[in-house]
């Protein structure tokens, strides 16, 4: 889940900056989409902050598995950036379960 999750999250938060926050309608589709893109948002920061089964060192695996060939020899550089970016992930899942709350509170807004 991490990684397709992980994905979806990105999207969603080019989609945040870009303003979908603001977006006011009377729809009802649009409070169960925010709901439903917080509720995204909290659970996948919640995986990797928890680092729930591995998360975050599987995420890093197949985001490494698709930049380059194994075959290559890990320079110290990378191997260092490798060690960097987990703790970065965890930061990143903290930051979205902050956006999720907003996104879900503006969204269940709108029902009350």
């Amino acid at each position: 889940m991490s990684y397709w999750g992980f994905a979806f999250c990105l999207l969603l938060t080019v989609v945040a900056f870009l303003g979908a926050l603001t977006v006011h309608s009377h729809g009802a589709w649009l409070a169960w989409a925010k709901v439903g893109c917080g509720a995204v948002l909290m659970a996948e920061g919640l995986v990797l902050v928890r680092d729930w089964g591995g998360a975050r060192r599987l995420l890093l695996w197949r985001l490494q598995e698709r930049r380059h060939d194994q075959s290559a020899t890990e320079t110290l550089s990378r191997a260092l950036l490798r060690r960097a970016v987990a703790p970065a992930l965890g930061a990143i899942g903290v930051a979205w379960v902050g956006l999720g709350l907003l996104f879900a509170a503006l969204g269940a807004a709108k029902f009350l």
